[in-house]
């Protein structure tokens, strides 16, 4: 039974259709999803331009404990999700196509998929685009249903080449490889992982590549649907073998949210401190960024249209080697929604085209 979704969820700022549909007698289903969103850093687009565009398209079934499909997902690389936590997790200014299968049986499972990526969708004329084309494959076993724990583990075996290079660009060409692994907990009011990668490539034209490493924790508590709070601490780290250079960068953040329905208020915060370090490169930095905002909303029946925003950010930077280069911005606005247009009053009117990071 095909169906069709259209959500509105932000008058004349978001836009998406999707389409479901089950092929009877199959075991197969479909779905596609097209979405626009219209506010974004760059003012010479308009509404539907590709930078705003998201497409989605799959075709997957299933028979008993196997399941296996296909899907093509392209992201503009200005497109902005109607939440973060769906922003955050898209790879932007790239379109990818998979080829997947997996099986459980117990508490063991595996995936295996096969993965084409390509960058640079807009095809700018100052940017390289990369190829990426890999087969991986995952193995996950969960030790308890509920609470749901877990382990999975990813290897990636493939190659990435340049296929445009701008004026001054060198070439890439070469194998790559990438390792993957996760610790997770689940429950009803927690969630919890641990997470490593790695990923090592080589250039056949050069004879050098580079490695990329990453640990990281995160976790979220939410003993309600009106409270929340997310800490996360990270680690990344580069080594390249051109200038035999290395980088590092640190994050370390915390988020939170609270809301009062009766009141129809919400607040939602964030602090995070980051960090970042290359010697040969001459690069010794690290700055502060928090940001804090209280909506409030009159008409309980309309609660998207008519609703009374205050946002405050604040951003330190700081730079160990050069001088000049620090930076001490505080910003604050007011956005104000009354039916289907906003009005707002800043010190920078421009950010709130795009940004307004407490809308849900």
């Amino acid at each position: 039974m095909p169906g069709i979704k259209f959500n509105p969820a932000q008058p004349n700022t978001y836009w998406d259709v999707k389409v479901k549909s089950e092929i009877a007698n199959t075991g197969l289903s479909t779905e596609s999803e097209l979405a626009f969103s219209y506010f974004d850093p760059d003012a010479r687009d308009g509404f539907g331009d590709a930078e705003d565009r998201s497409m989605k398209l799959g075709v997957s079934g299933s028979q008993g404990p196997f399941k296996y499909g296909t899907r093509y997902r392209a992201v503009g690389k200005d497109f902005l999700a109607r939440t973060h936590k769906e922003d955050k997790n898209l790879d932007k200014d790239q379109d990818q196509w998979e080829v997947w299968s997996s099986w459980w049986s117990g508490r063991f499972g595996i995936r295996a998929a096969a993965v084409t990526k390509q960058n640079n969708l807009d095809d700018e004329p100052d940017e390289p685009r990369i190829r990426e084309q890999f087969a991986q494959t995952t193995l996950t076993y969960q030790w308890s249903d509920w609470p749901n724990i877990g382990y999975s583990f990813s290897y990636g075996n493939g190659t990435n080449e340049t296929t445009y290079e701008p004026d001054g660009y060198r070439p890439i060409k070469g194998p790559m490889q990438s390792l993957d692994s996760s610790l997770y907990y689940s429950s009803d009011s927690w969630y919890a992982s641990i997470n490593s990668y790695r990923i090592d490539t080589e250039d056949n034209i050069s004879n050098r590549g580079y490695e990329l490493t990453g640990h990281s924790v995160s976790a979220s508590y939410y003993p309600s649907a009106n409270f929340n709070i997310s800490p996360f601490v990270g680690i990344d780290g580069a080594s390249y073998d051109e200038d035999n250079s290395r980088s590092q960068n640190r994050s370390l953040s915390v988020s939170l949210r609270r809301a009062f329905p009766k009141r129809r208020t919400a607040l939602k915060g964030q602090i995070s401190y980051y960090d970042g370090r290359n010697d040969t490169w001459g690069l010794d930095y690290d700055g502060v960024y928090a940001d804090a905002g209280m909506t409030w909303t009159w008409d309980k029946d309309k609660p998207n249209n008519r609703r009374l925003g205050l946002y405050v950010t604040y951003n330190r930077y700081r730079d160990r080697i050069y001088d000049g280069g620090d930076v001490d911005d505080v910003t604050a606005w007011i956005v104000f929604r009354h039916g289907q247009k906003r009005r707002s009053w800043s010190d920078r009117s421009d950010l709130n085209r795009y940004f307004d990071p407490y809308s849900d």
